[in-house]
């Protein structure tokens, strides 16, 4: 787009799940494996979820803008995948200008 910036996506699956969803889905993001989730939790995706009356960890889809310094611009938690490229394309451009703080 021009504007200098890089789409990675983190999840706790191995590199060949990432691999088959990107296949499945017809993406070119690069997908980080992060399977002891030191990553989501540092970034604060990871919540305590019930399942089958079982209290488990599951992620929170989220999305966050980085400038070239590392500082978090923007983060976007419980996205969904509708509108979501348009949206984050935007803030990237507004941090390109330097108008997101």
């Amino acid at each position: 787009a021009g504007l200098g910036a890089s789409v990675l996506g983190v999840s706790r699956d191995d590199c060949i799940r990432h691999g088959e969803f990107r296949d499945k889905h017809g993406i070119s993001v690069r997908l980080l494996a992060d399977k002891e989730q030191t990553t989501c939790a540092a970034y604060g995706v990871l919540q305590d979820k019930e399942v089958d009356g079982v209290m488990r960890k599951s992620m929170t889809r989220s999305t966050f803008v980085i400038d070239k310094q590392g500082v978090i611009r923007h983060a976007l938690y419980g996205v969904s995948s509708r509108g979501h490229a348009a949206e984050v394309l935007q803030l990237v451009a507004l941090m390109s200008k330097g108008e997101l703080n």
